[in-house]
């Protein structure tokens, strides 16, 4: 993960339980969508978005609530 200062995630998480959980859901997640050159995953409440060439992690976000 890029250094930010920047979090969406709560502000009790520290950075290690926040990569920790981006992880798990990466791992566990469904896919979701493809978008161009890109794969929007769904686990444990997290959006995260792959690029397909290099298989990295680009963004990762807690999911809004109601949203499937």
């Amino acid at each position: 993960m890029k250094d930010s200062n920047r979090s969406i995630f709560p502000e009790y998480m520290s950075r290690d339980e926040i990569e920790k959980t981006v992880r798990q859901a990466y791992r566990y997640g469904k896919r979701f969508k493809t978008q161009e050159n890109r794969i929007l995953v769904h686990g444990n409440g997290i959006d995260i978005w792959i690029d397909k060439t290099t298989k990295a992690i680009t963004s990762a976000y807690p999911r809004k609530r109601g949203l499937k």
